[in-house]
């Protein structure tokens, strides 16, 4: 990458970064979005950051999700429409009322959007839904492999 580009994609993944950290505070400014986009920006400049970012106790797991699976978690989506929801009612209770309809009208999109994202899978879960009325495979233990299903196991004799 050339030289001026990679500068470009830093000063994003930083920028993004210091307005996510802003939005740990500020109510009406969201964090995740701005995070991901650093990290975003810090995989196309610098692997250092971008590990550090993928590392974090707290933004770690959330980024990681995103970029295996496009996922985001039940808790990350709760505290995200809790957070909306105070930022409209603070809208609500100081802002022109046009602003602060128009605001509410962006901030339901927004949380149907986050809504209707995944949740993450468990790491070597099956891609595919379970079937209806079909009980997911069990775990057989290696001496039952070769047992026929419908027979009794087998026992060794010791």
């Amino acid at each position: 990458m050339r030289r001026p580009a990679r500068l470009a994609w830093i000063a994003v993944a930083y920028l993004s970064l210091g307005i996510g950290l802003v939005g740990v505070v500020v109510p009406v400014l969201p964090t995740a979005p701005f995070v991901l986009l650093a990290a975003y920006a810090a995989a196309r400049s610098s692997p250092a950051l971008h590990a550090r970012l993928l590392g974090h106790r707290t933004f770690g797991p959330i980024i990681g999700d995103w970029q295996r699976q496009g996922a985001i978690g039940r808790g990350p989506k709760m505290i995200a429409t809790a957070m909306m929801a105070a930022s409209v009612a603070i809208m609500l209770l100081t802002a022109p009322r046009v602003l602060a309809l128009v605001a509410t009208g962006i901030v339901v999109v927004v949380c149907l959007w986050i809504w209707t994202r995944p949740e993450p899978r468990a790491p070597g879960a099956s891609v595919r839904a379970p079937q209806a009325g079909v009980a997911p495979p069990q775990a057989v233990a290696p001496d039952q492999s070769t047992a026929m299903a419908g027979s009794e196991p087998t026992t060794q004799a010791s």
